[in-house]
């Protein structure tokens, strides 16, 4: 039985395919180029973490005018395995220590004992998928970029790296803004 459970739960935790839906990295669908995304980024062996960036960079209105600022889409998805429970340990240590005094008919005791130690243990964690969403706006004009992907985004505007992928979509477009949707 605990063989029939063990495989179940392992079968469970691996992502699979199923009926022709390819399964990305973290275990969700994959999110197809002919629907507008591609994969930005891909890690495997130590971090199960895939990105997806859009193809459907538009522009941004700010105060009322055009051709500053562009936008696109892009997701983050983080396969975190199971943590298996630890359990709580106690540790006692030192001696015992009795003394009793017999007083008529009746016996008087008093002692102490050793010292105890808890160490809580962790209730784990089952598989999860975190997936957060959110965009990537650029400033033409000052080249820096602004994220709004949701618990990681940056709290101020960055400068591009020039080796990143926004580097890359700032040269492609930032000249083209008027054609953009």
């Amino acid at each position: 039985m605990k063989r029939l459970l063990l495989s179940l739960l392992l079968a469970l935790t691996i992502p699979i395919s199923a009926k022709g839906n390819e399964l990305d990295i973290s275990g969700m669908p994959k999110l197809k180029q002919e629907d507008g995304w591609y994969v930005l980024g891909e890690r495997s062996k130590r971090v199960r973490m895939i990105v997806y960036v859009s193809n459907d960079i538009r522009r941004l209105m700010v105060r009322g005018m055009y051709g500053r600022y562009i936008t696109y889409p892009m997701i983050m998805r983080l396969y975190l395995p199971p943590k298996a429970a630890t359990s709580t340990q106690v540790y006692s240590s030192g001696d015992i220590n009795l003394d009793c005094i017999e007083i008529g008919s009746s016996i008087n005791c008093s002692g102490y004992g050793p010292t105890i130690d808890v160490i809580p243990g962790d209730p784990g964690r089952p598989a999860k998928t975190i997936e957060r969403r959110g965009d990537i706006l650029i400033d033409c004009l000052d080249n820096i970029y602004l994220s709004t992907v949701q618990k990681v985004h940056s709290k101020k505007w960055e400068p591009i790296k020039p080796s990143s992928h926004i580097s890359d979509v700032a040269k492609k477009l930032c000249g083209r803004i008027a054609e953009l949707k």
